[in-house]
């Protein structure tokens, strides 16, 4: 009787302490409740985002919606913060409002210029956004928008070699082959494989306009030949170097588009504007002109600026018309469509004194009622003239014209419309093109003979690179050619056979040289993203992990349950859950799921096989 007694009274104690819940049904609950209670969370942040937006919007202020940006970069009013930013940066008091540097803003995007800027040295005034677009166009024509800055400074804010670096056009990202990209995405395969495609055989997916994919192509194809096959390297350099000389550079032209609230820079390229003027040779006595032998009138040439009493040489606006073609590429009927997309172009070739062609050359016709001093027959043309190095490219020597490479004028006569407006930014304080030291001293050679040793080794080597860079297998000794492969190949090549003559020739960089150099290594490319607002720690959702292994009715089970549990050296504790309408028993508390699921797979084995990961909101 003693033993039918013992083993009744055990039964009733192991099933005072069996698990009796409906354990799918408090999961359920649990998941339920978490669920809750992060929209919960959720919304209270939503509503505290939504003050400090509806605060940042009234001030009206561009730091405060970058702040807001920063802080809350996946908020739901990013979008709408984005948007009222681009919308600021049209209203040039709210940009000084911001306090931002404006001289920054434009050397990021000398797009803005116009705006910000009082160009019109006539007037003492800025342009507005609407004086930006060429109302010359239909207002339905989508090119109508585009317009071009001249940005000529030379020198940055301490009155040194700005340098440049050249930003080539992205097809990819343009709206004129949106279309066509996204065909070539949908079907996996290369832009240069759709150019291949005939679209009126094959089948379109219903989302993409056959149409406007067909036009696409036929301009594309168009780009292609006339255009990116004679794409360059992007020129990057700190300053010009022509006869072992270095020059301030940092002349460009860039390539403006509006598109909704925004400029955008769609290419910049590296430009040169005056630096010289001619005059001819006339006798002392009749004033009469000097012929040569040729008969031709003998020209003299000296070094100008468009500053001081030349200040109005150049407009600070004018219009790009006269679009001219080249002799290197057969203007056909691809070019004749893209030109009726642009408001009109020519197929001939302009010619300086009748005789030297300018390739691409694009008129500038300046408005001469308002300013009468600015010159005529100007224009962008490739810098195919024997008067200047391809090396002085950034610095001003033109006579006038604003010169170009070979890549960099095709895309100008591609890319730019009819009429276009051309403004002319600079300061004249910053307008240099000024010797800054030798570069004799950077390259061992002392000679163009010795010079042609590693233009050969180049050649032999590197004949890709040397074709990159116009490299010449002879010619000047320390020129920009030079001095580009150096930096790239010239430890190669003192350790080299043919470089062994040049090892023990000391080479001394300049002090400005090094002085780039360590501002370079400091700063760094690091972008500090700078937050103003914090997000509250009581709105983050920050999740909590325990381990249930029981859940009772009532309290007295439980009170007997966490004894059994504490006397296998485990720590439990036990909370009312209305909904299941029971004790949880929980043991462990973790912020890293995956800890949670190591400690449960024990906890099935020595505890109770039934056991789960029980979250909540910490």
């Amino acid at each position: 009787m003693n033993k039918i007694h013992i083993i009744f009274i055990l039964i009733l104690f192991i099933a005072s302490c069996r698990t009796t819940y409906d354990r799918e049904l408090t999961i359920r609950n649990n998941i339920e409740k978490f669920k809750s209670d992060s929209i919960k969370k959720i919304n209270e942040r939503d509503r505290y985002i939504d003050s400090i937006f509806s605060y940042v919007s009234n001030k009206k202020n561009i730091n405060l919606f970058t702040h807001f940006i920063n802080s809350f970069p996946n908020s739901q009013n990013r979008i709408n913060a984005e948007k009222e930013r681009k919308k600021l940066f049209f209203d040039v008091n709210k940009v000084i409002e911001s306090n931002l540097d404006i001289d920054s803003l434009i050397e990021v995007n000398a797009c803005y210029a116009p705006i910000y800027k009082k160009i019109d040295y006539v007037k003492k005034r800025r342009f507005k956004k609407s004086e930006l677009i060429n109302i010359d166009l239909d207002s339905a024509n989508p090119y109508r928008n585009r317009y071009v800055v001249a940005d000529l400074n030379s020198l940055n804010k301490k009155g040194k070699s700005r340098g440049l670096k050249e930003i080539h056009f992205d097809e990819k990202n343009s709206w004129e082959f949106k279309n066509i990209f996204a065909y070539a995405n949908q079907e996996k395969i290369s832009i240069d494989s759709v150019l291949q495609i005939e679209f009126d055989s094959v089948q379109i997916s219903k989302k993409i306009n056959i149409n406007k994919l067909i036009t696409e192509q036929k301009i594309y194809k168009n780009y292609f030949e006339k255009v990116k096959k004679y794409k360059e390297p992007e020129v990057e350099k700190a300053y010009s170097i022509f006869q072992g000389r270095k020059y301030n550079v940092g002349q460009n032209l860039c390539f403006c588009e509006i598109i909704g609230d925004t400029i955008y820079l769609q290419a910049k390229h590296i430009t040169s504007s005056q630096g010289q003027t001619r005059k001819f040779e006339r006798d002392s006595l009749t004033n009469e002109l000097i012929l040569d032998e040729r008969g031709k009138k003998i020209s003299i040439y000296s070094n100008r600026f468009p500053l001081n009493e030349f200040r109005g040489y150049y407009a600070p606006v004018n219009k790009l018309s006269s679009r001219n073609w080249d002799r290197e590429r057969k203007y056909d009927e691809s070019d004749a469509f893209r030109d009726s997309l642009l408001g009109g172009g020519k197929s001939t070739v302009a010619l300086f004194d009748s005789v030297v062609p300018l390739p691409n050359f694009i008129t500038l016709f300046p408005d001469q009622k308002k300013y009468r001093r600015a010159v005529s027959k100007n224009g962008i043309h490739e810098g195919s003239l024997n008067l200047m190095s391809r090396c002085m490219l950034g610095t001003p020597q033109s006579l006038g014209c604003f010169r170009m490479n070979d890549y960099g004028s095709k895309f100008a006569r591609w890319w730019i419309p009819n009429h276009t407006n051309f403004f002319v930014y600079y300061e004249e304080s910053k307008y240099s093109g000024e010797q800054i030291d030798s570069t004799k001293a950077l390259v061992p050679f002392r000679s163009p003979k010795e010079g042609n040793i590693f233009r050969e080794w180049i050649h032999k080597y590197y004949p890709k690179y040397a074709k990159e860079i116009d490299l010449d297998i002879s010619g000047s000794c320390n020129n920009c050619y030079v001095y580009l492969a150096w930096q790239k190949y010239g430890l190669e090549f003192i350790n080299s056979r043919e470089g062994k003559t040049f090892r023990k020739r000391k080479m001394v960089i300049s002090k400005r040289e090094i002085e780039n150099k360590k501002a370079k290594k400091d700063t760094g490319n690091k972008m500090i993203k700078e937050k103003y607002f914090k997000e509250k720690d009581e709105h983050k959702i920050i999740k909590k992990f325990e381990i249930v292994i029981n859940c009772l009715e009532d309290q007295k089970k439980v009170d007997r349950y966490l004894k059994k549990i504490k006397k296998k050296n485990y720590t439990p504790i036990s909370i009312k859950d209305s909904k299941s309408n029971c004790y949880l028993i929980k043991i462990g508390s973790f912020n890293n799921e995956k800890e949670a699921k190591s400690y449960l797979k024990e906890i099935k084995e020595k505890v109770n096989k039934d056991a789960w990961i029980y979250i909540s909101v910490k």
